[in-house]
C-alpha cells in the first residue's frame, strides 16, 4: 500500500499510536510530519511493505494490531487509552 502526499495514518511506535500526515514519498518508504533531523531514521519513516504491521489507513485496525502484541505477554488485559489527541498508548 502506498499513502498520498498530506494523508493521515496511524503508526506504531514501541508501545503506542500517533496520528500523523504523510509528509514526503521515497520510492519505497515515506516520512510522517514531526520528524526531525535528531531522531533516528526508524523512527519517522515507515516503508510501504509495511502497511499492516507498522502503518495503517484507521486506527480502529492499528489499535488492533498493538493489542494482540501484546496479548501474548501476559495474562493481563491490556487496553488502549488516548493521552492526547493524536497520541494512544498502551496500558
Amino acid at each position: 500500500m502506498k499513502p498520498e502526499l498530506g494523508q493521515t495514518v496511524y503508526v506504531i511506535f514501541k508501545d503506542s499510536i500517533t496520528e500523523r500526515k504523510v509528509y514526503a514519498l521515497g520510492t519505497d518508504f515515506f516520512i510522517h510530519d514531526g520528524y526531525n533531523y535528531l531522531a533516528e531514521f526508524d523512527s519517522w519513516t515507515y516503508y510501504f511493505e509495511d502497511y499492516g504491521h507498522d502503518w495503517f489507513f484507521d486506527f480502529d485496525s492499528a489499535a488492533k494490531t498493538l493489542l494482540e502484541r501484546y496479548a501474548d505477554e501476559n495474562d493481563f488485559e491490556h487496553k488502549i487509552i488516548q493521552r492526547f489527541n493524536d497520541y494512544w498508548e498502551i496500558i
